[in-house]
């Protein structure tokens, strides 16, 4: 080989190595720089993680004191009104609706109950019932005659409600779950010499 081939092997092989560390370095310092973007990028992804779960627990925190102060004031307006709406509540406090409802059904265990309705309608077993009964009376009269009357007292049972609501949905009240179901009852009981007792009961 010819001293000017061999210069030239030498510079071709030096570019070679030269290209192939270059390459490597590149290569390096690229794998280098993606693995500390990836550590970067993890440790913001925590630290975002942590900053929110702070937040959220102190939101919680700061919610559940919320409640806790309200509770009170809350079992108080219904107390006072079992016909309160969750509105007036809610601007009473000054806290949202959704809120006042938490507080309400969560914390509270109140729940909207309707007051009972008699039904219009008699079954025909009722009906049945009334006109034995009358004719068991009417038995009872043909034997004693008037004496009768003297022993008869009647009694009228009706439901009574303190208010006139215009609908069933305005007669709504709050009650825990284990209050009895709101309802009035009045009795009247007639005699033949007069006398009535009237009694209202819950």
């Amino acid at each position: 080989m010819a001293p000017e081939e061999e210069v030239v092997v030498v510079a071709v092989v030096v570019v070679v190595v030269v290209v192939v560390v270059v390459v490597v370095v590149v290569v390096v310092v690229v794998v280098v720089v993606v693995v500390v973007v990836v550590v970067v990028v993890v440790v913001v992804v925590v630290v975002v993680v942590v900053l929110l779960l702070v937040v959220v627990g102190l939101l919680f925190e700061a919610v559940a004191s919320s409640d806790s102060k309200h509770q009170s004031r809350v079992d108080q307006l219904i107390r006072e009104n079992r016909r309160v709406k969750q509105i007036n509540i809610s601007i009473e406090i000054e806290t949202s609706q959704e809120r006042v409802h938490l507080i309400f059904t969560n914390l509270l265990g109140y729940r909207k109950v309707s007051a009972l309705w008699v039904p219009k309608m008699l079954t025909p077993q009722i009906k049945l019932q009334r006109v034995q009964i009358c004719r068991e009376l009417l038995a009872k009269f043909d034997e004693d005659g008037e004496d009768f009357f003297r022993q008869v007292v009647t009694g009228n049972k009706s439901w009574v409600h303190h208010y006139d609501p215009e609908s069933k949905q305005q007669s709504k009240e709050y009650r825990h779950k284990t209050s009895p179901s709101p309802k009035k009852i009045q009795s009247v009981f007639f005699r033949t010499e007069g006398a009535s007792h009237d009694l209202l009961g819950q």
